[in-house]
């Protein structure tokens, strides 16, 4: 009885351990390179599936290049994925709509919005856990200089 269940064991070890994970494949590359998301972005995302921690798709990043979203905000939020998990409510516009910023598709509706990349930006490295205070205090400066307010405080009226 010993031996089936070490030799199980050891094949389920072994094809852990061979599993390629969560790297990107030879066809995401390509859908991305085609869709003109640059090799440094590429790149990011390989070290970010690697480690585990990439918090985006190769669909997301897809439909934030469509979006017209920047190579530069695109590494930002790759960089900074985790402030999705820190998310607080983001209130903009005159009529004070509330987007809470969770998903891919809510940054997408901030840049159909109207709102630049710099303005993206600066809302992820405020929201972001990443960010040096200095860097934090420029985002917020930024952000409440153009009238966008970040609110942390938990909704209960859902």
């Amino acid at each position: 009885m010993k031996k089936p269940t070490f030799l199980l064991t050891f094949i389920l070890a072994f094809s852990l351990l061979s599993a390629p994970g969560f790297c990107l494949t030879g066809t995401e590359i390509a859908r991305l390179k085609q869709a003109g998301v640059s090799e440094s972005t590429i790149g990011l995302m390989v070290r970010e599936k690697t480690t585990e921690t990439g918090a985006f798709t190769v669909e997301e990043v897809l439909a934030l290049k469509e979006a017209g979203l920047g190579e530069e905000a695109i590494q930002k939020l790759i960089k900074a994925g985790s402030f999705l998990q820190n998310r607080g409510v983001i209130v903009y516009g005159e009529d004070l709509k509330p987007l809470s910023l969770s998903t891919t598709k809510d940054i997408i509706e901030l840049k159909k919005a109207g709102l630049g990349d710099e303005i993206i930006k600066a809302v992820i490295t405020f929201c972001g856990s990443e960010a040096e205070e200095e860097e934090r205090e420029k985002a917020w400066e930024m952000l409440k200089n153009t009238g966008i307010i970040i609110d942390f405080r938990r909704r209960t009226d859902k």
